[in-house]
């Protein structure tokens, strides 16, 4: 991915730790990523399969709020928080569909002024989830 996407969400700091990578969890469908500079975690992204009701696990946020980001995918943003959801079919080790609509979401503390912060993350939550599918292993309709 173009490091112009991801650059805006990195805070000043010296020491960049990369607390958990989508590559920790090479082995399965789900994936997780934190990064932290001097010691704070700034990003935390998640990709998993929508299994409840609330296909976005809004939490305190509120459709009414959000923004729609153009793309390939479903995606809406708020101001420090970006969601994309896929059509992909992710089968269990029981052959039971595990996954059917893979979700990722980025929230990011920085940049801090909300304008700011959904462009960056409408630029970001697009490419995000396209790298996400590349790992998952998609069957049927929107296969990878």
């Amino acid at each position: 991915m173009d490091e112009d996407l991801y650059a805006p969400l990195f805070p000043n700091g010296s020491e960049l730790d990369v607390d958990r990578s989508f590559d920790d969890y090479a082995h399965g469908p789900l994936r997780g990523c934190e990064l932290s500079v001097d010691g704070e975690a700034f990003v935390e992204a998640d990709a998993a399969g929508t299994g409840s009701f609330d296909r976005w696990e809004l939490g305190d946020l509120s459709l009414d709020d959000a923004e729609n980001v153009p793309g390939d995918h479903e995606a809406l943003v708020w101001p420090g928080v970006a969601k994309a959801i896929a059509p992909c079919t992710v089968q269990g080790p029981s052959g039971e569909p595990s996954i059917r609509e893979p979700r990722v979401i980025v929230e990011a503390e920085h940049p801090g002024d909300d304008a700011e912060s959904v462009e960056a993350l409408s630029r970001l939550i697009q490419p995000f989830l396209a790298g996400a599918l590349e790992m998952t292993p998609c069957q049927g309709h929107g296969a990878g």
